[in-house]
């Protein structure tokens, strides 16, 4: 039968033995092709029965959900039974210039806002009305109205009173209020110019009274100084983002800095990539390289062991210089 087809189609397509083999296996594995679909199909489609099964359990799950269901509403938190409760404020009569940092906390404020009004009493701040708490950077607005009734300070103060009494307007009184308040009388008008100050200590307030510095930008240079962790260097005023060269020259005019002044130093040892970022003169990609630096070399002894990261120029070396430690 093979010999007999074999000559046929060699016959027929003047085919070689070998070309003949070839095209014979091709017509095989053709039918093979066509056949298998439909053999597949047949193979893979389940019993009649087996649908019934299925959508007999679809059925039951369902019903076991519609049953479970309530009781997540009812308990929205039943999946969290470890869940620690919420620290509700405690709310009593207090004098702001008294209240240390764990009686602020309790009173509801976060323990970073609370640190940093214990710090500013500490540089010599007092809050004379109770309108002077929203003086402090990041007081909420909101959580203000809610202490106001509890605060043990006037709203306004008399000196206003005796402002008008030297001949000064409503207007002039109020922006005059913490040197009537000491008792003093006006020697000349510069007792409303600003004053010179410690760039590393002033707050906000003092910084508005300078020409060209409105309350974002003095909120600005002081949210920079956190995050370089104080400044060594006047010139640093200039990395702060949206002053101009005449707000800088205004700034530099009245701004010193205490000698021996400390500023907060980073432990490039132990500190994560997270903690680092934080600081102005760490990129994401410096902070990234420094940690996987370390991980693989060990600790940094010191500069010039920090110096062999090829990502640090000179530049950011000698300004990272008073912010690290090892």
């Amino acid at each position: 039968m093979w010999k007999w087809l074999e000559y046929q189609i060699r016959d027929y397509f003047a085919f070689s033995r070998r070309e003949v083999r070839a095209f014979v296996g091709l017509l095989g594995l053709m039918a093979g092709v066509m056949a298998f679909p439909p053999v597949w199909q047949a193979w893979r489609t389940p019993a009649p029965g087996s649908f019934l099964a299925d959508q007999a359990k679809l059925d039951s799950l369902k019903a076991e959900l519609d049953i479970r269901q309530p009781i997540w509403k009812v308990y929205p938190g039943a999946s969290y039974p470890n869940r620690p409760e919420k620290t509700k404020a405690r709310l009593f009569a207090f004098d702001p210039n008294l209240v240390g940092s764990e009686e602020w906390q309790q009173l509801g404020l976060k323990k970073h806002l609370a640190d940093r009004i214990v710090k500013y009493r500490a540089k010599g701040g007092k809050f004379r009305v109770k309108k002077d708490l929203l003086r402090i950077y990041g007081f909420p607005t909101d959580h203000y109205a809610t202490l106001r009734p509890y605060v043990r300070l006037p709203d306004t103060l008399a000196g206003n009173v005796y402002a008008r009494g030297q001949g000064f307007g409503k207007e002039q009184g109020r922006s005059g209020r913490p040197f009537f308040d000491s008792g003093r009388t006006f020697a000349a008008g510069e007792d409303f110019r600003p004053q010179p100050f410690d760039l590393n200590a002033v707050d906000t307030v003092a910084l508005e009274k300078l020409k060209g510095i409105g309350p974002a930008l003095s909120r600005r240079i002081v949210r920079y100084r956190e995050r370089l962790g104080g400044f060594v260097q006047l010139a640093q005023v200039r990395e702060v983002y949206g002053l101009d060269s005449a707000a800088v020259e205004e700034v530099l005019r009245y701004a010193s800095l205490r000698a021996g002044d400390g500023v907060k130093r980073i432990n490039v040892n132990v500190a994560t990539a997270e903690e680092l970022v934080r600081h102005p003169y760490f990129s994401p990609r410096l902070a990234a390289v420094v940690v996987a630096y370390r991980q693989q070399h060990g600790d940094f002894t010191d500069l010039a062991s920090l110096a062999a990261i090829r990502l640090l120029d000179a530049s950011t070396l000698r300004k990272l210089e008073p912010y690290v430690s090892f």
